[in-house]
Order: C-alpha cells, then structure tokens, then sequence
C-alpha cells in the first residue's frame, strides 16, 4: 500500500486535539476545480456542498488509531510548531498537501474505503488572527463597553 498526495485549503483541522465524535486526528480539505479533479484521478471520495450559495468540494482524512499524524511540517520541512515549540493547529485558509493511504474495509456485511492520515505539509500558513479594526459593524452588541 503505497502513500498518495492531495493539495488543497484547511477548511478544519483537529491534528493537536483529537475530534470529539471519532477520537482521530483529523484534517477536512477544501477542493477547488483543479484539486477536485486531481481528486477524482485518485478515486477519492468527495462530498459536494454549497456554503453561501457556492459549490463547496471537500476531503476528509482521518488518522487510522488515537495517535496524532506521523509528520505534520511547513514549507521548509520543519516541524509545524509554535513558538513555544509545540505542534500547533493549521489555520482555516491555509494551503496544505495531504499525504494518505487508502484502506479498503468490510464490517458486518458493508465495505467502503477509509482515507487514513500519515502527514501534512503546510504549504502556506494564513494567518488565523482576526483584527477587531476589520470587522464590520457593532459585532458585540450594544451592551459590550457595559463594566465588569
């Protein structure tokens, strides 16, 4: 079973925290045209949607235990850390390749194919601060400047 690549945009990520429902690491892509294709290619399972009237393609890659993705490194192939040294979250919007294997399995007379996470190259890191100055209107309601 040999590793396989996909590129797209970090839509979520759960790769220092495990997911609540599943107890995985996990990574949710979002496709544009092109990486949906390079997708289909692979036979990978898309889900298709629609946010804010948009056509939305995503992947789902999960880690196949409780244990977090071998390797998760930035551009230059140094860990994905923080500046206090440890592994830190991808930010939504960020450019991102997925390395996976597929793992066909049955259960109880059902098949499918489980994508299973072994690592995750940050290709471009947006940032994930949110400046005050550039949201618009009174996002915290009247009452916010109310004293403590």
């Amino acid at each position: 079973m040999s590793n396989k690549r996909q590129y797209g945009t970090a839509l979520f990520s759960n790769i220092v925290t495990q997911d609540k429902l599943s107890g995985k690491f996990s990574i949710t892509l979002m496709l544009d045209e092109e990486q949906r294709a390079d997708a289909e290619t692979q036979e990978l399972r898309i889900k298709e949607g629609t946010y804010q009237d948009k056509p939305q393609n995503t992947a789902r890659f999960n880690t196949k235990y409780e244990l977090p993705p071998k390797a998760v490194v930035g551009r230059d192939k140094a860990p994905f850390v923080s500046d206090q040294g440890a592994r830190k979250e991808i930010p939504r919007g960020s450019e991102v390749l997925v390395i996976y294997r597929d793992r066909p399995w049955e259960h109880m007379g059902k098949s499918g194919v489980s994508y299973d996470l072994v690592g995750i190259q940050v290709i471009n890191e947006v940032s994930s601060e949110i400046l005050f100055d550039d949201l618009e209107g009174d996002v915290f309601g009247e009452d916010s400047g109310a004293e403590y």
